[in-house]
C-alpha cells in the first residue's frame, strides 16, 4: 500500500503491477489499522494524496474495512503475545482478520505474510 503512494518506492513499480491484478478479486479486505501505518509512513509528505486514498477504500464496493474494535483487538493480542516470529501488532491483527474471513491470499513486501 504505501509503495503505490510513493513513486519514489523500490516497490513502486511492482505496487502499479498489483494494482491491476487486485480487479481481479470481488473483495479486498484492509483494516484501519493498516491505514494509521500508511498515514504514519507519510507523516511529511503526500497528506493530501494519503487522505484520497483512504477516503477511496471507504467508498469503494469492493475494498472492505475492517474497523478495530476491543474484541478483535484482544484476539490480535493473544497471538502477538505467543508468537515468536517477530509478528507486529498489526501483522497479528491482519492474521485474525484473514482467518476469520476465509482469507488465504495476502500482498505484502513484509516476509511476515509468507510465515503466516
Amino acid at each position: 500500500m504505501v509503495a503505490i503512494l510513493n513513486n519514489d518506492d523500490q516497490f513502486y513499480q511492482a505496487a502499479l503491477d498489483l494494482e491491476g491484478a487486485l480487479k481481479q478479486y470481488a473483495a479486498i479486505w484492509i483494516t484501519n489499522a493498516i491505514f494509521i501505518e500508511i498515514g504514519n509512513s507519510f507523516s511529511k509528505s503526500n497528506k493530501i494524496q494519503v487522505s484520497e486514498f483512504i477516503k477511496y477504500c471507504y467508498e469503494s464496493p469492493t475494498i472492505h474495512v475492517v474497523n478495530v474494535a476491543e474484541s478483535l483487538l484482544r484476539l490480535a493480542l493473544d497471538l502477538y503475545k505467543y508468537n515468536d516470529n517477530g509478528w507486529n501488532l498489526t501483522d497479528s491483527l491482519s492474521f485474525v482478520v484473514m482467518k476469520r474471513e476465509g482469507v488465504n491470499i495476502a500482498y505484502s513486501s513484509d516476509h511476515h505474510f509468507e510465515q503466516a
